[in-house]
């Protein structure tokens, strides 16, 4: 799987892939979200962040 970008600017930092991916998407000493530069990203769990995020903000690099 490609690694999932943040559109910061459409974040409302709600969260919502820090609980459900806390693997891949944490909250930095600044306060935005972001994702980690890891080997494999786990697609099932990276679908599930992506579909419950309010905003829509989360994609695929390709």
């Amino acid at each position: 799987m490609n690694k999932p970008t943040i559109n910061l600017s459409d974040c409302v930092l709600c969260e919502i892939c820090v609980e459900l991916c806390p693997e891949i998407f944490k909250i930095n000493a600044v306060g935005f979200v972001e994702v980690a530069d890891i080997k494999e990203y786990n697609k099932k769990r990276l679908k599930e962040a992506a579909k419950n995020c309010p905003e829509n903000c989360i994609s695929f690099e390709s």
